[in-house]
């Protein structure tokens, strides 16, 4: 059964069996979810990185992981499930070793159609949302899958620093029987995880060496440096938020994850450029939560020449873009 079913905008007929496909597999996932000991077989794919010396020095090793072989693996633990999101986040390890085994977990994201979007009467026939969610567009589930990819490999040469290493896109069966998407990643283990910890760790008096200026600055630029590079290469992340920003504590450099994707937005240049102001202050936003300073006033600052409206508040700038590109995750 194919995963990537689709309807017409404006077709109500499609739109109806579309959205009772869903409803029927959202009330099977209820009965059979996904637990930890599940099991998928897979082959992961090796991460297509350039030369050696191209790599920056604070790349982290290729995990030693069976690459381009069927292994099965089993789902220990979760990183994100529930209502409310569009995927589930789970750390899997290969199946049959033993628990305290050097083998690299992996992450496995998977993507669930009846997770996303389902239409009820409130699209227009351009795909845009009328009603709760106005302004915003469908989006349907494979182009989220093919936006995130493409943003991994087109970053190739920042996987294993600021990136996760990425080992591809896989077609999979839910319990329930639904066919879905799982992303495979490196996991990158540690304290503080990620900068929303690290921010409440700050606020709320905790030790870490991220209280001083010299290391919390290299996170920010670190997180900075790459969103640019990303930039430059037409590609936007589409969701900056503190939850989003890994710690890479040994090498005092962030990892962003969850590479949404506008990739939609291609055709329209003066949106694309509008988007990375708006990503420019969700960052400053992100960083400048954790309330330390000089920090937060040199990221203000910093911010203040990136972003030409900027007023130095810590609201985001969404009113920068048009509303029909607006995406939610």
């Amino acid at each position: 059964m194919d995963a990537d079913c689709r309807f017409t905008f404006g077709d109500q007929e499609g739109t109806k069996a579309y959205r009772d496909r869903m409803l029927c597999w959202l009330a099977n996932a209820s009965l059979s979810p996904l637990s930890a000991g599940t099991t998928f077989t897979i082959t992961l794919e090796a991460p297509n990185l350039p030369s050696t010396f191209a790599r920056p020095s604070s790349t982290r090793a290729l995990p030693a992981l069976p690459f381009s072989v069927a292994t099965q693996y089993t789902l220990t633990m979760p990183l994100q499930e529930g209502v409310g999101y569009r995927s589930q986040v789970w750390l899997a390890a290969q199946s049959g070793l033993f628990q305290n085994s050097p083998a690299a977990p992996v992450v496995f994201k998977f993507v669930i159609p009846s997770n996303g979007d389902i239409p009820d009467g409130d699209l227009s026939d351009k795909g845009v949302f009328t009603d709760m969610d106005r302004g915003r567009y469908f989006i349907f589930p494979y182009d989220m899958v093919k936006g995130e990819a493409a943003s991994y490999r087109s970053l190739a040469d920042f996987q294993g620093s600021t990136l996760p290493y990425f080992y591809g896109v896989h077609q999979v069966t839910m319990p329930w029987g639904e066919p879905a998407w799982m992303l495979a990643f490196e996991w990158i283990p540690g304290t503080p995880g990620s900068l929303y910890h690290l921010n409440n760790v700050l606020k709320d008096g905790g030790e870490t060496k991220y209280r001083d200026f010299e290391p919390f600055m290299r996170l920010f630029h670190s997180a900075l440096d790459t969103l640019q590079s990303a930039h430059k290469r037409n590609i936007n992340h589409a969701d900056v938020r503190a939850a989003n920003i890994l710690i890479d504590e040994a090498r005092d450099q962030v990892v962003w994850i969850d590479w949404t994707s506008n990739h939609y937005l291609d055709a329209d240049p003066d949106a694309r450029i509008a988007w990375g102001f708006v990503e420019y202050d969700h960052l400053k936003s992100a960083f400048v939560k954790s309330g330390i300073e000089p920090q937060c006033s040199e990221i203000r600052r910093i911010c203040k020449e990136l972003i030409p409206t900027d007023t130095d508040s810590e609201e985001d700038s969404s009113s920068l873009i048009p509303l029909p590109y607006m995406y939610y995750p």
